[in-house]
């Protein structure tokens, strides 16, 4: 017997000290739920769990993404539903006024409607956003620029590769104009025998007996207007400096002195200006002949400075273009006014907008265009690089759905926008199918995101999280042990004591 070194109780307190720090160790797993709770637990373990972590966390992220895609999508979808509810009204509003049962002022009340649907459509445009970011003015599209300041790219497709083009303007788009004669003021009033009718494009204008200049001029204006004309005094041109809503001329108030100015809104070979003046005969009481209708027709075109009628209508020019660089050899262009159209294969369309007086000024005509690969809202769908894709959504506003200027004031006016309201539903349509197909697919990418993150958590789950049934067992034979431990170190460190009765003895 030995009491320098009680062995038994270094081994009862070795084995005491293995139990309690095996006790420790599931205690502290059974009261967080972690299998791992340290990198010294099981360090492969660990390291691989981190990773894991972070990739199902980022999944979940990329989860949210996709959904605030589809907000994205259906907020510029909903505007594009309002977009197309106006069209409906337009092409109702078109059908209407291409009957000729209306009068002008019926008409001037179509019209009314049809400008505020028009600015509506641009205020969509203009407002329509998702946290600060306008999605239907261009802003989230494939953004192509030019350095010449006569040209405007509209709109471009998808499927349009990015790249350099180069396209020369030949011609210029010109809108119809008639330049008038000088207007006598004082061939109006009460004395004046005057009187007769001026048809302007199918418009027609009484001028009655007696009628004062004020009220000439205010019938032209509005009878101009009604005609898709605008009516305007000469104050010179044209010219490059020249303002563009009057063909280059610039602007001078319609009065005695004036010379008289017709000027059609749009631009290319289907703007007219078509002008015949026919005379009434005026008789006084008596029933003799004041002024006959031949000479009344001659009176009333030269005090308003005006042809008694006209060989052949004054027709404005579309621009004229050549393509050169970038574009294919199948390309093919159309030109309408002041628009351009290029086409290709495969869905390849390209619309560019040629200002008045493009050739004539220091840019001249050779255009260099670029389109970018850029614009785009790119949305983060995965957890890694590259896992993205872009959403393209293309400019809607009168301009580039073909409305802008559109007149239904006269029967052949409203037939053509018939049309056009068709090829901007169309456009509208077109826009809307890409949305609803992109948030299909942002609806899959969720579902896909969401499987692989339950799969992902589920192995995580293998690796971190403790088995309550077995490690219950496990605390519970520890605990056990650790008491027996105790008690066997009490039992050990009292044997020592027994050398005393051999003392005693």
């Amino acid at each position: 017997m030995r009491i320098n070194n009680n062995i038994s109780a270094l081994r009862a307190n070795t084995n005491l000290s293995r139990v309690d720090k095996r006790l420790s160790q599931s205690t502290e797993r059974l009261s967080s739920g972690n299998k791992i709770n340290a990198a010294a637990d099981d360090a492969a373990g660990f390291s691989i769990s981190r990773r894991m972590r972070t990739q199902i966390k980022s999944l979940e992220r990329a989860s949210r993404n996709s959904a605030d895609g589809i907000s994205v999508i259906q907020t510029a979808e909903g505007a594009l539903n309002e977009v197309s509810a106006i069209l409906i009204r337009m092409k109702e509003l078109a059908v209407q006024a291409a009957n000729d049962t209306y009068s002008g002022e019926d008409r001037d009340a179509i019209q009314k409607e049809i400008d505020e649907l028009n600015n509506e459509i641009d205020r969509i445009s203009g407002t329509t956003g998702f946290n600060t970011k306008n999605l239907l003015n261009g802003e989230v599209g494939r953004k192509s620029v030019t350095k010449n300041e006569g040209v405007d790219v509209l709109r471009s497709t998808d499927v349009v590769p990015h790249g350099k083009y180069k396209l020369n303007v030949t011609g210029d788009p010109k809108k119809a104009v008639y330049e008038g004669g000088t207007v006598d003021e004082s061939a109006f009033g009460e004395d004046s025998n005057i009187a007769g009718k001026i048809t302007i494009n199918g418009e027609v204008i009484t001028i009655n007996k007696g009628e004062s200049f004020d009220s000439v001029r205010e019938k032209l204006i509005k009878g101009a207007e009604r005609a898709g004309l605008s009516l305007i005094g000469n104050g010179g041109g044209p010219s490059a400096e020249g303002k563009e809503l009057y063909g280059g001329y610039e602007y001078e108030k319609f009065e005695g002195g004036a010379s008289l100015l017709l000027v059609s809104k749009q631009y290319g070979s289907k703007a007219k200006i078509d002008i015949k003046v026919e005379g009434i005969e005026v008789k006084d009481k008596d029933g003799t002949v004041l002024e006959s209708a031949e000479d009344n027709a001659t009176n009333l075109a030269a005090a308003l400075g005006l042809p008694t009628e006209m060989n052949e209508p004054k027709r404005g020019t579309d621009t004229t273009v050549e393509l050169a660089e970038g574009f294919s050899k199948t390309a093919t262009v159309r030109t309408d006014g002041d628009k351009v159209i290029v086409k290709d294969n495969g869905g390849f369309e390209m619309e560019l907008k040629v200002k008045d007086y493009t050739t004539e000024n220091d840019k001249g005509g050779e255009v260099d265009l670029t389109v970018l690969d850029a614009g785009y809202m790119t949305m983060q769908v995965g957890a890694n690089t590259g896992d993205s894709f872009d959403v393209s959504i293309g400019r809607i506003d009168s301009e580039t759905l073909g409305l802008k200027g559109i007149n239904l004031r006269t029967r052949e006016e409203a037939e053509r926008a018939i049309s056009r309201v068709d090829i901007a539903t169309s456009r509208v349509s077109a826009e809307r199918a890409k949305l609803g197909a992109y948030q299909n697919r942002f609806e899959h990418t969720i579902l896909s995101l969401d499987e692989t993150t339950e799969n992902m958590t589920s192995a995580f789950s293998r690796i971190m999280d403790t088995d309550m049934a077995a490690e219950i067992t496990e605390y519970t034979q520890q605990k056990v042990l650790s008491q027996a431990g105790t008690s066997v170190l009490a039992q050990a460190n009292e044997r020592p004591n027994t050398i005393l009765t051999l003392l005693q003895s």
